[in-house]
Formats: structure tokens, sequence, C-alpha cells
């Protein structure tokens, strides 16, 4: 103030209307230098000191109009300097507390942040980068990495990441997640994942690089820990899958064996079964041939001797020879129909003559007939078409289960069931007795029921037997009908 009061009293006896600029120089001065509060002062005194000084050329006509713009020209610029210095300080005001704002985050990142050349000296480095290179303070790491190529040579563990980093930030100005394992201090390692910017010169030549560092040895060791665990797993899931392999061959081998043994045993029941009704067909025969013969010759005899003894004779001797006679020939007569029913329960002709269907009649009516309990035959097949053994099976089921319904069931009907569905034949046995029991079927001990199963599955067939609650059971047995081809071949047999 006092100098811009001094300028305007010095210019007044030098010059004129130039005193403006003189005013107007101490006021930029002022507001340069001193701020706003100084510059408004400046202003306000500068202009009471020409209205002072300039009265009396004021007060001239000549000069009025010219004084007065130039008075109103100097309070403009004045203002105009006077808001530009406050935008300017408010502007650097901000820049500070952003410059503050930014040095605390800078201090206080969790983070690594730096700055380094393209040659790998360290510009800036936070305090979080030189904690977790294992310094302490970032003067110190940077001291540490002083030498031009202290990271190309010492800092990545890996030969040349170095120069992979720079090329990647080189060629695309940005790099994430770029994890590499590193020297830090005392030659201690660790594990981090840099994030990158470039920095470049007016010419867009490569300077340096700023970016982030995040410590990620911990994740990394998991993950290391994660790899040996599942190769680990991967080693024993080998292992255990070469015992798995050993194991299964091994039982693989034993149920073969078993297989074999089955088939064997299975082998040998039907040569045994077959063996077995030859061997009755042979001895029916025998009975029916050479017994019944025998007996037929002893019937004759008896007959001719009743004739012989029917003579005028004795009459008292010829009486008692002839109760004789007769009696022994109804001994005789009952002998041969125990023969016939022994020969038909060994092998019943009808069975080989006639076929499987015939046979069922035959054993209904004979079942009938011997134990007093109804029987009854469902069919509307002609024909049946199995081989003789798959036959004779089927036939032997069928006596066992009249057996058991004699013995057990203490039924009043039996209904006989033969149809063929699928290509197989079923035969279905259904009493009204008191019912087979789960216990029953599945006890060991029932030989009988196993032996009509083993029948059955030994021709490739199956065998059902379920109690109906209380009313009966049934038997249900199937057996696999031969082919177009092999049935007539069968029947021609």
């Amino acid at each position: 103030m006092s100098l811009a009061f001094a300028l305007a009293l010095s210019a007044k006896t030098l010059m004129d209307r130039a005193i403006f600029l003189l005013f107007m120089s101490a006021v930029i001065v002022s507001s340069r230098y001193g701020g706003m509060r100084p510059a408004l002062l400046a202003t306000l005194l500068s202009l009471l000191s020409c209205i002072v000084i300039l009265l009396p050329s004021l007060l001239k006509p000549s000069t009025v109009g010219g004084d007065v713009f130039a008075l109103v020209v100097f309070a403009l610029v004045a203002a105009f300097v006077s808001s530009a210095n406050v935008a300017r300080s408010r502007a650097e005001m901000a820049l500070r507390q952003a410059e503050t704002d930014y040095q605390r985050i800078f201090e206080s990142a969790i983070t690594g942040i730096y700055q380094t050349t393209v040659e790998g000296r360290y510009v800036t480095a936070n305090p979080m980068l030189a904690r977790m290179f294992g310094y302490d303070s970032p003067q110190e790491l940077v001291a540490a990495c002083e030498r031009e190529d202290t990271l190309k040579r010492r800092f990545y563990v890996e030969e040349g990441r170095r120069d992979e980093f720079i090329k990647a930030v080189n060629e695309n100005d940005t790099l994430t997640e770029f994890e590499s394992e590193i020297y830090c201090h005392a030659d201690q390692r660790m594990w981090i994942a840099e994030h990158a910017l470039a920095i470049r010169d007016a010419e867009g030549k490569l300077t340096g690089f700023q970016g982030t560092t995040i410590d990620i040895t911990d994740r990394k060791r998991a993950e290391e820990a994660l790899h040996k665990a599942h190769d680990e797993l991967e080693r024993r899931v080998v292992e255990r899958t070469a015992d798995l392999a050993k194991t299964n061959e091994a039982l693989h081998a034993e149920v073969e064996e078993r297989r074999r043994v089955e088939e064997s045993l299975r082998a040998l029941s039907a040569h045994q079964q077959s063996v077995r009704e030859a061997e009755r067909t042979r001895i029916a025969r025998e009975i029916h041939d050479d017994l019944g013969q025998m007996l037929t010759a002893v019937m004759m005899d008896l007959s001719w001797l009743e004739d012989r003894l029917s003579k005028p004779r004795d009459v008292a001797a010829r009486n008692a020879l002839a109760e004789k006679v007769a009696a022994l020939s109804k001994l005789v007569g009952k002998t041969m129909d125990s023969v016939r029913t022994i020969a038909a329960e060994l092998r019943p002709g009808i069975l080989d003559e006639l076929g499987l269907k015939s046979a069922i009649e035959w054993q209904c009516a004979d079942f009938h007939k011997r134990a007093g309990i109804k029987c009854h035959l469902i069919t509307d097949l002609e024909d049946v078409a199995l081989d003789r053994a798959s036959a004779t099976a089927v036939f032997r089921i069928l006596q066992e289960s009249l057996t058991n319904v004699l013995r057990h069931a203490k039924a009043n009907t039996v209904t006989l069931m033969l149809e063929e569905q699928e290509g197989s034949l079923i035969l279905t046995v259904t009493d009204d007795g008191q019912g087979i029991t789960e216990a029953e079927i599945s006890d060991p001990r029932s030989l009988g029921i196993l032996g009509m199963r083993e029948r059955a599955t030994m021709y490739g067939g199956t065998l059902d037997i379920t109690g109906l609650d209380g009313n009966g059971t049934r038997v249900v047995v199937r057996m696999p009908l031969l082919k177009s081809g092999a049935a007539d071949e069968a029947r021609r047999a």
C-alpha cells in the first residue's frame, strides 16, 4: 500500500495520466505477493489517493472525461486481478490438499506402490512395499536397489523374468496379475503379483513403470500344498485303483471259477438226471415186458387149471382147489396192476409216445383217481415244442408239485394251466389249500423245492413258487421253446 502511494506521489510530478499505470502495477504486485486482502486495500487507497492528488485536474473541463475513464479502467483491472488471484489461491490450496491426501494414501496403503526406471532403480516406494520386501523404510529399499541391474539380476528368481515384464508393459501399456517369485531382503524368497502402467516421455519412449505389488506368498503356498495334496491323492488313487484292479481280477477269476464249477455241477446233475431217466425207462420197460410176460404166463396157467378143475371130480377137492386158484388169480391181477403203476411212475410211456400235453392229461386224471382231489387242465395247445429232456423236466416238476399238494396242502381242487408266451412254455399249478409260507419256500431243507428249481434251471427255465395268503399255492414253471427247425427235429425224434 505504501509502495503504491509513494509511486503515485512521485509520478504526479513526472507525468499526468500515466499515473494510473503506476497504480495498477502497485495493485498487481500487492495482489501477487500479499494476497487478496492487501490487494483490495491497495486498490481502495490508490483510488482515494488518485482522487485527492488528481482533484485539481479532474475539475478542469477538458480532462474530466478522460480521467474518469482511466479511473473506471483502473478499478476493473484491479478487480479482475484480485479475482484471478483468489481462484489461483483456491486451486493451489486444493492441489496441496490433494497432495496431502495422496501422500496419506501412499503412506498408509495396504499394497505396495512403486515407481521404477526401465533400468531397474526404484524412484519411489511406499512403506508397505518396503515392509513387504523386508526393509525398514522406503529409503532403505531405494538405496538397496541403486545399482542399475538390481531388478534384472537379483530381484526375480526366474532368469529373464524382468525382460518378460518390460516386454509385456511396453507392448500393452498395462499389465495385471504378473506373478513372480522374487528375492527380498536377506535373500529370502516370496511370491508377488504386480500391476503396472507404462511411463513414457513426450516422444512415446518407455522411461519407467508405476504400479502396485501384492504379496501372494500365502496363496502360492496354499496352491502348492493343494497341488501336492492333489498329486498325493492321484498317486493314492492310482495305487488304490491298481489294488482294486488286482482284487477285481482275483474276484473275477473266483467268480469264473465258481461259474465253471456251477456249470460243471449243473452238467453233472443234468447227466445224472439223464442217466436216472434212462434207468427208469429201462426198469419200467423190463418190469412191463419181462415181469408182465411172466405174470401173464402165470395167469394163463391159472386159467388152464381153472378150466381143468371145472370138470366133474371130487366136488370138495375141486371146490377147494378152485378157491385157491381164484385167490391166486386175484393176487396176480393186483400184482399186474402194481407193475403197470410202478412202470408208469418210473417213466410214463405216454410221455414218450404222445408227448407232454397227453402226459399231463394222464397225470391229472391219475392224480384225481388216486388222491381223490379234483384236478382240471386248462389249455388250448395242440402240441408242445420242447425237446425230450425239457419235457421230462416239466413233467417231473408237475409230479413233485402234485405230490406236495397231496402231502401238505389239504386242498380240494388243483388247476393246471398250460400255455405259451413270448417263446416260453408256461405250466401253472394252483391249489386251494392252506398255502405255503415264505419260510418254507426259502428253507434249505426243502429238498423237493430245490430239486424242482434245479430241474428248471438246468434246461434254461425258471421256477416261481408263491403262497396265496392262506388261499393255496401257485407254482409257475417257464421253459424256453425250441425254434421251428429244432422243434420239427424233436418231433421226428
